[in-house]
C-alpha cells in the first residue's frame, strides 16, 4: 500500500500556523490519529525490550 489517491486515507494535519488560508482542522479526526500514533509508538518500544537478545546471560555461554 503506497497511500495514493484511491487509498481512502484523508490527512489530518493542521496548517502551519503562517499559512494565510488555513485549511479547517477536524479536531475529532486529530485527535484519533494522535491515539493510533502514541499506540504504534509504544508497540515499538516494547518490542525493543522485549527482543533484547544480546543482554541475555545464555547468549554469552557459547
Amino acid at each position: 500500500m503506497n497511500g495514493g489517491a484511491n487509498s481512502g486515507a484523508e490527512p489530518v494535519i493542521p496548517a502551519k500556523s503562517n499559512r494565510v488560508n488555513p485549511e479547517p482542522l477536524d479536531a475529532a479526526a486529530y485527535r484519533e490519529r494522535n491515539r493510533v500514533e502514541r499506540l504504534f509508538a509504544k508497540m515499538k518500544e516494547f518490542r525493543r525490550v522485549a527482543t533484547r537478545y544480546d543482554k541475555r546471560k545464555q547468549m554469552f555461554l557459547g
